[in-house]
């Protein structure tokens, strides 16, 4: 079987004979026909004829030059010197126009075209034999080529085993194998097991039900939106229910299978990250008591943190730490990380004292004072000290209360009494993807599990990236910090619109 390609078909052939050409009949001189005397004259002349004399200028625009006049001159068999310039060309081919020498073609002319045309036609015929060869081997080479993939098509139809390869191969072919007879009727006995395909073998557009009256179709695995790519097909709607039954049995089962692998390999990534906490247990076993009470200073040090909410959602490279320093007022003050967040903890035993700390934080943060022209805020909440020097105050503006911190919703249940060893936080920071700020503060608390702040358990309120009631524990590994914190101040409103303007423009404003 020959698979060659025949190639090209033979191109038409050309006689070449003293500067004219003969191709198909036709006659030129470098590229261009004769033109009779009438159009030569509308060329010349446009405004002699008011109909087309715009398409007349711009064909004269386009043709006059100097091939085309001596092309001319040498089709009317009029002598000019080859070395002449244009104009000179130009104005012999006018004047033998006007001298009626262009009205039709000379003697020599007929006599010279007629004798290119009797040794043109030889070459024509052979020309004309070729085709019809060449014509002859495509067909049959597009026939053998034709069977070819009607054979190879055949035999990967007879390789498909499942209904879904099938479908995936010839969905046509597939409908009329399984559901139809040599009629392109419906047939239920041809197949009577529910086939479970995936919806994009389907080709758009179609619907089983009407291409096949008498079937049956139900999506399956859908998820909690409604939507599935799984369909069922049978023709028995309870059999077709059945198995959709099963899918989802068996798509629950998959899921759960997953859950527990997800579990266990956090598990596993867990018993490397938790290794410097069994450390720091040994050592401080054999190097210090338990303290008798639990005192605040005594969570100084570093954590590391176990979230699964945060890990089972996001890819996290680094372990997630938590380093308490001392702060103000008997205060403390940390660097947190969590992966995809990072910035500044404030802690406190008392949610009071707290709420004081972060009012008293911003409020001495003269940089939040002024807007960006360096004038002093309006309403900006400035502490002011009453006679006995106790109590603090605000400015009487209605506009200072935007600037106080938000009231803690605190949306677990809480039991009526803290536990003792009970210390609240509050926290701001940033995305270490884009580097944006959060400036309104998020709340929560840690329970320490002993005296010696070893571990702890902790949960943040309501969070903007990881939703409400977000739940970790602490593993302490140091009682130094590994880390200083940044500023309060750094993750304030005036920053985070200035680190927003120049994400947007390029500039710090």
């Amino acid at each position: 079987m020959d698979l060659f390609s025949p190639g090209d078909c033979p191109t038409r052939p050309t006689l070449k004979r003293d500067g004219f050409e003969l191709y198909e009949n036709q006659f030129t001189v470098s590229g261009y026909a004769r033109v009779e005397a009438k159009r030569l004259k509308q060329l010349f002349n446009p405004e002699i004829r008011k109909t087309g004399q715009v398409k007349a200028r711009k064909d004269a625009k386009k043709l006059f030059k100097k091939e085309f006049f001596a092309a001319q001159l040498r089709h009317y068999d009029i002598k000019f010197k080859a070395s002449g310039k244009v104009a000179e060309i130009r104005g012999l081919l006018e004047t033998s126009l006007e001298q009626g020498k262009c009205d039709k073609l000379p003697e020599s002319m007929v006599l010279f075209q007629r004798k290119m045309r009797s040794d043109y036609e030889p070459l024509q015929q052979e020309w004309e034999s070729d085709v019809k060869a060449w014509e002859a081997k495509k067909k049959q080479h597009d026939d053998e080529m034709r069977e070819r993939r009607k054979r190879l098509d055949e035999e990967d139809w007879n390789r498909c085993t499942t209904p879904q390869e099938r479908a995936n191969r010839d969905f046509g072919r597939f409908l009329r194998y399984h559901y139809l007879n040599e009629d392109g009727k419906p047939d239920p006995s041809k197949t009577t097991e529910v086939v479970v395909m995936s919806q994009s073998l389907v080709p758009r557009g179609v619907d089983l039900e009407r291409a096949v009256p008498g079937l049956y179709t139900a999506p399956c695995r859908c998820d909690r939106w409604g939507f599935s790519n799984i369909i069922c097909i049978e023709w028995d709607r309870s059999a077709v229910m059945r198995t959709v039954q099963e899918e989802n049995e068996k798509e629950a089962a998959e899921l759960k299978r997953e859950e527990e692998l997800k579990r266990q390999r956090l598990q596993d990534e867990w018993e490397g990250t938790v290794e410097p906490h069994r450390r720091y247990l040994s050592q401080r076993k054999n190097l210090k008591e338990e303290p008798k009470s639990f005192e605040l200073q005594q969570c100084i040090g570093s954590y590391i943190i176990r979230c699964d909410k945060i890990s089972g959602s996001w890819t996290v490279l680094d372990p997630l730490c938590l380093n308490v320093c001392a702060g103000v007022d008997g205060s403390l003050i940390a660097q947190y990380n969590l992966s995809i967040i990072e910035g500044t903890m404030l802690l406190s035993s008392s949610e009071k004292k707290l709420d004081e700390l972060c009012m008293d934080l911003d409020s001495d943060d003269d940089s939040e004072k002024y807007d960006f022209e360096g004038n002093e805020k309006d309403g900006y909440r400035r502490r002011k000290l009453t006679a006995s020097g106790e109590q603090a105050t605000w400015d009487d503006d209605d506009d200072a209360a935007a600037f106080r911190p938000p009231k803690r919703q605190k949306t677990v249940p809480q039991p009526a009494a803290a536990p003792h060893r009970r210390v609240h936080f509050t926290m701001r920071g940033r995305e270490t993807g884009e580097g944006e700020m959060f400036f309104i503060p998020e709340p929560g608390h840690l329970d320490f599990l002993d005296n010696a702040c070893t571990k702890f358990t902790g949960v943040v309120y309501s969070t903007r990236l990881f939703g409400d009631n977000v739940k970790f524990q602490g593993y302490r590994i140091s009682d130094k910090p590994q880390a200083e914190p940044e500023s309060w101040y750094t993750f304030s409103e005036r920053n985070y619109d200035r680190a927003a303007n120049y994400r947007n423009t390029g500039w710090y404003r």
